[in-house]
């Protein structure tokens, strides 16, 4: 499993969420792709980045059942949405929740363990106020096992 594989969940799940009605005024980016963030925000930005990725062994001899053998993998997405400086951070709190609703709405795979809130902060390098959405992916990677 690579970063890459991780990095193809995160962006169906994304492209999915984003295609709720709400979130049109909100533009997507990926944390490294700095020069995309404009200084002032001049709009609602989600900045997406994974923070961290594990894989674990989560079965008894790594066996799922009978002729399969498989490995669990977790990583954790923060997407971190800028409210515009006109705003002031007026709608954070309300973006944000709906982005939460359809991140969950957009997870057909069923690999979203948790979604939750952190408290609204101020970036002093994009000179705004953002709010933190944290997503917790989970899932296992199955193949057969030669006997």
């Amino acid at each position: 499993m690579s970063l890459n594989e991780i990095e193809e969940i995160v962006d169906r799940l994304i492209v999915k969420a984003k295609g709720d009605s709400e979130l049109s005024k909100v533009r997507f980016v990926k944390a490294y792709k700095e020069k995309e963030a404009e200084t002032p925000v001049s709009g609602y930005l989600a900045v997406v980045s994974i923070e961290s990725m594990t894989q674990t062994k989560s079965f008894l001899g790594n066996a799922v059942n009978q002729g399969l053998k498989g490995e669990k993998y977790t990583a954790d997405v923060k997407v971190k949405i800028y409210a515009p400086n006109y705003e002031d951070g007026q709608d954070l709190t309300g973006i944000a929740g709906i982005f939460c609703n359809s991140i969950k709405n957009a997870d057909d795979k069923n690999v979203i363990e948790e979604v939750c809130f952190e408290p609204i902060g101020f970036d002093e390098n994009m000179n705004a106020m953002y709010r933190p959405c944290n997503v917790k992916i989970g899932f296992y990677l199955c193949e057969e096992a030669v006997v």
